[in-house]
């Protein structure tokens, strides 16, 4: 009976000593782990805009009430022309989609679900918006943009592919700033709905014909990748997944304001299969 005893003793302090000799490890955190078995479809308004047009604040109404009505669904996008938020890369947008029509125009998911150019009018974003919600996301992304070292963000993407994809595709990341303000031509938003009778329920109606102080919102700001993308690896197997690193200075933007922008488009600058947006500062895994 001793022996039994002292057998269960020593069995005992050795199990003790192993639980606490070698604890569990703690997880190392990543950005995002396995292929997930669905992920959201988002949509990307990329909307044509300049604050010396006077139309311009119906795009920014339209956008907003898209991105209001599919809450986590629809991403904002408004490249500037002929202002003090014009970047170098809009001359390549207006290369690539030659197509521009009137100002406020814009793109939803830079194809036209009607068929025709990828530049529409804004009468035409709403039902081009829904279309593509009705469609199934085979591509995810996450965005990871905690690192910030000074005025160097470090920005991680990461495509899961749901399904097979063995056609070519680009990755697009980019960086936006939102409600900028200023004072001067380049920054006061001019507003042709001001006091206009015909346009009496319009948000802008009671507005000033030229508003200074406006907030311009999500505004584009940074091209990180090449406007059409750069290329990814095809064939992409189900199941599988890829991760891409970048560097930006941000030295010039507000921290605060900003947010990342991918999205994978078929081909060079063709239609956007998935789009995802992040808050600098912050990540989003797949969702």
């Amino acid at each position: 009976m001793k022996r039994i005893l002292f057998l269960v003793l020593i069995t005992t302090i050795l199990v003790g000593s192993c639980k606490k000799n070698n604890p569990s490890p703690t997880p190392i955190p990543t950005l995002v782990s396995d292929v997930p078995a669905s992920v959201t479809k988002k949509i990307l308004i990329e909307e044509y805009t300049g604050a010396w047009c006077g139309y311009c604040v119906d795009g920014a109404v339209i956008m907003g009430q898209e991105i209001d009505k599919y809450l986590g669904k629809v991403i904002g996008m408004s490249i500037h022309q002929g202002d003090a938020m014009q970047t170098p890369e809009y001359k390549d947008f207006y290369g690539t989609f030659t197509n521009t029509v009137g100002f406020p125009a814009g793109m939803v998911n830079r194809e036209n679900i009607y068929g025709g150019y990828p530049v529409i009018e804004r009468t035409l974003w709403a039902q081009n918006v829904s279309g593509h919600l009705n469609g199934k996301a085979q591509i995810g992304l996450a965005i990871n943009a905690e690192n910030i070292s000074g005025n160097t963000l470090t920005i991680k993407v990461k495509i899961c592919y749901l399904n097979d994809y063995p056609d070519s595709h680009n990755l697009s990341v980019c960086l936006t700033e939102d409600s900028i303000s200023g004072t001067g031509s380049g920054y006061n938003q001019s507003n042709v709905y001001a006091g206009n009778s015909n346009f009496k329920s319009h948000p802008f109606y009671s507005k000033p014909s030229v508003i200074v102080g406006y907030q311009h919102r999500h505004v584009y700001r940074k091209a990180i990748t090449l406007v059409g993308g750069n290329p990814l690896d095809t064939p992409a197997k189900k199941g599988t997944w890829v991760e891409k690193s970048f560097t930006v200075d941000i030295s010039a933007y507000e921290k605060t304001k900003l947010s990342v922008v991918a999205f994978v488009n078929a081909g060079n600058a063709g239609k956007i299969l998935n789009a995802q947006e992040v808050k600098v500062g912050s990540n989003k895994v797949w969702d």
